[in-house]
């Protein structure tokens, strides 16, 4: 899971990164993604647990061009554990225990 923000503040610096090359596979829109490592949360129906932050490596910097790594260190993302085999449906919302507002998920589809 990426932050939608974190894509739009790359595309917006000129860096030649899309959805698809961060090699995330949720969009998360409105929330800190950051904040759900170690919790367990929802999107939708399926129950997930936020292992750790995914750091950005120099495979995506290769695929990218240059420059990328510093920009992306502790925003490339969360990867998680799925703890239900529930289908995650785009615009899910995205729910933590307290202290988060509700978010919505989106699933780019491949072009």
């Amino acid at each position: 899971m990426i932050a939608a923000e974190v894509v739009e503040d790359l595309t917006a610096r000129d860096a030649a990164l899309d959805f698809l090359s961060t090699r995330r596979y949720i969009l998360a829109r409105g929330i800190d993604v950051n904040a759900l490592v170690g919790r367990d949360f929802r999107i939708g129906d399926v129950r997930c647990r936020g292992l750790r932050l995914a750091e950005p490596c120099t495979h995506l910097e290769r695929l990218a061009g240059p420059g990328l790594l510093r920009p992306l260190i502790h925003r490339r993302g969360l990867r998680v554990d799925i703890l239900t085999d529930v289908e995650i449906r785009p615009g899910s919302p995205i729910t933590a225990s307290s202290g988060f507002a509700p978010a919505r998920a989106r699933i780019p589809r491949p072009l």
